[in-house]
């Protein structure tokens, strides 16, 4: 993502300045519990699994990608929350 876009739309998404740093703060909070809500807005997430398979999704998408909507059966969009 951080090769994909501007220190200026960076900046507005609220992540840290470099990809180093983006890292370090996401994993900060990393257990080895399950997922917890925060990407669900209040709702749990599903498994741990699902949410290795977003961030394996993510960590693969291409700078294309990255702008344009998540198609319909995305796993972030459609497997990584509870309804």
């Amino acid at each position: 993502m951080y090769a994909c876009y501007s220190a200026t739309d960076i900046a507005g998404f609220g992540l840290p300045t470099t990809e180093a740093a983006c890292v370090t703060q996401e994993n900060s909070g990393c257990s080895g519990s399950a997922p917890s809500p925060g990407y669900c807005k209040g709702t749990s997430q599903t498994s741990t699994a699902n949410a290795m398979a977003c961030a394996a999704d993510m960590t693969g998408m291409t700078c294309a990608q990255w702008t344009q909507p998540a198609p319909a059966n995305d796993v972030c969009k459609t497997m990584l929350c509870n309804p």
